[in-house]
């Protein structure tokens, strides 16, 4: 995918409520299923703090899940492995559905405002 293609997607998924940051982790994770926060910093090239909001935002979407995982030198806190929990077409069809809702408040919007003039 070209830098033109992957800037356009950004563009249209931020029209459906994606922030960038929540964009790069989604487009990093759909190539890479199964990664730790560490790992999304460097692939999507964010700080630990970005990558923490966005990864909440995503859960609560319920775009992501995670699975906690001991550490393999047994000290310090567990892991965070995250995974996209839809297909391709079924994330095709959630950002349809949040552009169709975009499209109709502003439609929405239009009408009142002509009514009101």
């Amino acid at each position: 995918m070209s830098h033109e293609q992957q800037t356009r997607i950004i563009d249209i998924l931020k029209l459906a409520g994606f922030s960038k940051n929540e964009t790069k982790i989604m487009f990093y994770l759909l190539n890479n299923d199964g990664v730790l926060s560490r790992e999304l910093e460097i692939g999507a090239n964010l700080r630990q703090p970005e990558v923490s909001i966005a990864t909440k935002l995503l859960l609560q979407k319920k775009l992501v899940r995670t699975i906690s995982t001991k550490n393999p030198c047994k000290k310090g806190r567990p892991l965070n492995k995250y995974f996209v929990t839809k297909t391709h077409y079924e994330l095709l069809e959630y950002i349809t559905n949040k552009l169709n809702t975009y499209i109709k408040n502003i439609t929405d919007a239009k009408a009142e405002l002509e009514a009101i003039f």
